[in-house]
């Protein structure tokens, strides 16, 4: 089975290299700076940035070695071995659009998977996740689960509290990426056939 997963907001923490970044520049007072307790996908408009200068800062923070390194989520490590270990293939699709040249992104990528021993089948640089064919996936934003789904692929959404709906919705939530895992290893046990949870 062809299993999919996201990277950032999945594997690894997005946020954890931004802060990393505005550190590292000597503005790190700006971090949760703004008045949004919880974060949400622009968290950049609570300290008052337009996107164009939060893009300058992942740029730098990409080519200076910040950013896409390795903030690795709990339990994102093990949960990738464990699919591994059930036969089946990994299929990391992430987007990977900063840096002065965005190949800088995607080497940053590829030296933290290594550096962190995570072992992958293939690895898709995109914003358009419908765009690689997988059997299952998991996803923490709301545009691209839902493009997902509607694409007809069984699709898990990470809780993050950038993706949370008032009162709640129907869409087929987990709390870790190991709960995925877990899917993945019900699904082995099933044969495949039927990969939408109930």
């Amino acid at each position: 089975m062809r299993v999919g997963l996201d990277s950032d907001g999945v594997l690894d923490n997005f946020g954890n290299g931004v802060k990393a970044a505005l550190e590292a520049r000597g503005q790190g007072h700006v971090w949760k700076s703004g008045p949004t307790p919880q974060s949400y996908w622009d968290f950049f408009k609570d300290w008052g940035w337009e996107y164009s200068e939060f893009k300058e800062l992942c740029d730098w923070g990409v080519d200076n070695g910040y950013i896409f390194t390795g903030h690795w989520r709990r339990n994102a490590v093990e949960s990738v071995a464990r699919i591994k270990q059930l036969g089946h293939e990994v299929i990391i699709i992430t987007d990977r659009s900063f840096g002065s040249d965005p190949m800088n992104s995607q080497r940053n990528t590829l030296a933290a998977f290594e550096k962190a021993g995570i072992k992958y089948d293939e690895i898709h640089f995109t914003a358009d996740k419908t765009s690689v064919p997988v059997d299952m996936m998991v996803e923490d934003k709301l545009q691209n689960y839902d493009a997902l789904v509607a694409a007809g692929t069984p699709t898990w959404l990470i809780n993050r509290a950038w993706n949370l709906i008032p009162g709640g919705d129907g869409r087929n939530r987990i709390n870790d990426v190991s709960d995925y895992a877990d899917a993945v290893e019900a699904a082995t046990k099933r044969g495949y056939a039927d990969l939408v949870v109930a």
